[in-house]
């Protein structure tokens, strides 16, 4: 969920006046809104399955899916991306835990007899992340931040369990986009219809999500910006609109789809936006956008 948070002045008048900035400007998709993203750990995009997507599951009741990957940074394990939306409206709570993995892909299912090495939940405002009904058929992403993290091992294999409850048990749900599974040879998704009690590997598939890992760096004097805008009415988040201004001359790099609750977008309703993350680059001596 896009928002904006303050921040102290840093010394530089330059990265100040970056952080400070508040653009509003009202175009065709709505409005544009500049926020300065608060970095309290270096977390780095890891591993990523970005598609194309080829279907979509349900996970509610006792239905849950899981998601393999071999790591490939050591470190805590910050965030999860997952695709998908709140396919009824009416989740009551979403789940996603960190397990080891047993076998190797296409054949890996999560290892549950040493216990979940970290589990996230989210009920009630919490859920307001995950797109709505009404947006099931645009697959945005949505993040989940893991509030007590648990250490990945480079080369080691794990696996991301996610699963829902609705008060509609046969309309309601998590839907969760999935890919072939080539699009992602490390990994495949494993489905459990007994609330997790045993697995089935599914080796055709991957669910398309993306795993954040602390590297270790500091970036506290250099803090990322996020930038974002209303989804133009062409569906598409390039080229930019005109009446976007940008911090970067680089106007059509690293933006993705998301969704946001922002008051700032559709009169206080929220909806979905186009949004990148500026991060400061040493080598280039300025920001430039995530890949």
């Amino acid at each position: 969920m896009v928002g904006y948070r303050p921040r102290r002045r840093n010394s530089s008048n330059h990265s100040s006046r970056l952080r400070r900035r508040l653009l509003v400007l009202p175009f065709i998709a709505g409005v544009f809104a500049l926020t300065t993203g608060v970095t309290l750990a270096a977390s780095v995009q890891d591993q990523a399955n970005l598609g194309p997507r080829i279907g979509e599951v349900v996970s509610t009741g006792a239905t849950s899916f899981g998601q393999t990957f071999i790591a490939g940074i050591t470190g805590p394990l910050t965030q999860v991306r997952l695709f998908g939306c709140n396919a009824n409206n009416d989740l009551t709570s979403v789940q996603v835990a960190l397990y080891p993995a047993t076998g190797v892909a296409p054949n890996s299912t999560p290892d549950t007899a040493p216990g979940a090495l970290a589990i996230e939940s989210l009920s009630g405002s919490r859920l307001s992340g995950i797109p709505p009904a009404a947006d099931c058929g645009s697959y945005l992403p949505f993040d989940i931040t893991f509030t007590s993290t648990a250490t990945v091992t480079a080369g080691a294999r794990y696996v991301l369990v996610i699963s829902a409850t609705a008060t509609d048990p046969v309309l309601g749900g998590l839907t969760l986009q999935s890919s072939d599974q080539s699009t992602y040879l490390n990994g495949n998704r494993s489905r459990s219809v007994d609330s997790g009690a045993t697995w089935t590997a599914v080796t055709t598939r991957n669910l398309l999500f993306a795993t954040y890992v602390d590297d270790g760096t500091n970036t506290s004097l250099r803090p990322d910006i996020l930038e974002s805008f209303g989804l133009p009415t062409n569906d598409s988040c390039t080229p930019v609109p005109m009446e976007v201004r940008t911090n970067i001359a680089e106007r059509e790099t690293g933006w993705g789809r998301s969704w946001t609750q922002g008051a700032w977008l559709n009169n206080g309703r929220g909806g979905p936006v186009c949004v990148r993350t500026l991060r400061y680059s040493p080598t280039l001596q300025g920001y430039a956008a995530v890949q």
